[in-house]
């Protein structure tokens, strides 16, 4: 996971192929193309995979995410803040996300307010459950508060992009206690000056089922790039770009 701020990409978490998972980070600066390390993340257990990471007001966050295994114990909820200098930087802990802990999570900045939420916890049993939840991140008292939840069904490994100040996502999956796949095609519209309905179901709904994409929006476009259709099985991995006219 990631965030930019300025003229620097930070890139850092994740998992290894040889089941390990990071705490590293580094910058990447597109003015003199290099890399270099920053500070990495202190995560206490060693590191994660799933986090999310967005920038705000010149301070790069991560949040969420779990262990390799992603066993109810590994999930977390904590919040961290960077802030860029010298020796790489610093990072302090910011107050604990106010849902659940979780996996698979996406956000989305709005006009300079941060929207996060779904992905999935564990049962007692370990096994999967899929949010539907959705909150709004508060700087100014490192606070969240919590949003109508999504009209359709809970998901993780979504995908979405910001057109004319609201949320387009939709796509992702969910894995049933007994170990099978639900791939979504479906595709929402949240609307953040909407504050009694903000949720729509778009009229079409994507012409695929797969999970695990990137994405991203240029001026009124958006776009949705690449994905899976199974995870573990690397022929249903594409190649594709879709284009998307509200």
């Amino acid at each position: 996971t990631g965030f930019v701020i300025g003229d620097k990409i930070y890139v850092g978490t994740g998992a290894g192929k040889s089941f390990e998972v990071y705490n590293d980070f580094y910058a990447y600066d597109i003015n003199i193309d290099r890399w270099e390390p920053i500070a990495p993340l202190p995560d206490t257990t060693g590191g994660r995979k799933q986090a999310f990471g967005f920038s705000l007001n010149g301070k790069g966050y991560i949040l969420t995410g779990c262990g390799m295994s992603c066993s109810t114990d590994t999930l977390r909820k904590d919040v961290w803040e960077y802030t860029p200098g010298p020796s790489g930087g610093n990072w302090i802990p910011k107050n604990d996300f106010f849902g659940d802990p979780r996996g698979g999570a996406r956000g989305f900045l709005v006009d300079n307010q941060f929207y996060f939420g779904l992905g999935f916890m564990k049962d007692e049993n370990n096994k999967p459950l899929y949010k539907r939840d959705f909150w709004k991140y508060i700087p100014e008292n490192d606070s969240w508060a919590k949003l109508p939840e999504l009209i359709g069904p809970g998901r993780g490994f979504f995908t979405g992009f910001v057109l004319n100040n609201k949320i387009y996502f939709g796509l992702g999956e969910e894995i049933f206690k007994n170990g099978s796949i639900r791939l979504f095609d479906d595709f929402y519209v949240f609307d953040p000056d909407n504050n009694s309905d903000p949720w729509t179901r778009c009229e079409n709904d994507f012409f695929l089922e797969i999970a695990w994409n990137a994405s991203a929006s240029v001026e009124d476009i958006g776009y949705i790039f690449f994905g899976a259709q199974d995870f573990l099985d690397n022929n249903t991995y594409k190649n594709n770009i879709w284009q998307f006219v509200p």
